[in-house]
């Protein structure tokens, strides 16, 4: 019947869409290479239905990445990552190399204070950039700063592992490198308790005044190897 018919392409339809059909490949201009200037990035999919999203830090694209919305200045050698994405179905990633040199007037990659790394206690990171007049914007979620994303005013409090995204914009410079640091929170090491074998229950006179109690315990350690220095 040609209901039975319609259905049967309809729900092949809808397999094939969700299992990734749907998506395509970013298409981005210009193409990869050497330029001696700044360079205009445009990206578009032929379906208008999809979204783009992209890195320009070297980091691989999730749905966590940038949103694409509006052409991308680049003045520094920079990797482009892209992937078009239909609801939680992702297409293949397409990357970019731009080779930018001789160009001026480009603003300085934030740096980072406590330098990123692991550490055992929380961290207040201060960012800084040696470009006069630049404003820092940052991020913790994943996307590249731009100046849209929050501007950095005072250190920012580091509890947890995070990934802090920075970047400068100054009047009468070109946007510079994204700066990115991972920071890594960890547990401190807590040594394991000492163990021992209760000894024989033991009686002594209150008014008896001062003495010693032998073998109250034995098997006393320190704990594990690890604990070894530990003093019992």
């Amino acid at each position: 019947m040609p209901t039975a018919r319609l259905l049967t392409a309809l729900f092949a339809l809808l397999a094939a869409w969700s299992s990734g059909w749907g998506t395509e490949v970013p298409g981005i201009k210009p193409p990869g290479g050497a330029y001696d200037h700044p360079v205009t990035v445009v990206m578009k999919t032929k379906a208008k239905h999809l979204e783009i999203r992209y890195t320009i830090d070297g980091s691989i694209v999730t749905d966590h990445s940038s949103l694409y919305k509006h052409p991308i200045k680049l003045a520094t050698t920079t990797t482009v990552r892209a992937q078009s994405f239909s609801g939680d179905v992702s297409g293949p990633e397409i990357s970019v190399t731009y080779v930018i040199t001789g160009v001026a007037n480009v603003g300085a990659t934030p740096t980072f204070t406590p330098i990123p790394g692991t550490y055992s206690v929380p961290q207040s990171v201060a960012i800084a950039s040696t470009t006069p007049r630049t404003t820092i914007h940052y991020s913790i979620d994943g996307s590249e700063p731009t100046e849209a994303s929050p501007v950095y005013s005072a250190p920012i409090a580091i509890a947890g592992d995070t990934t802090v995204r920075a970047r400068g914009f100054a009047p009468g410079f070109h946007d510079g490198a994204i700066a990115v640091g991972a920071y890594v929170i960890a547990a401190p090491v807590v040594n394991t308790a000492p163990s021992f074998t209760k000894g024989p229950d033991q009686t002594t006179l209150e008014d008896s005044g001062a003495c010693s109690i032998t073998a109250w315990a034995t098997g006393i350690s320190a704990g594990p190897a690890s604990d070894a220095g530990q003093t019992v």
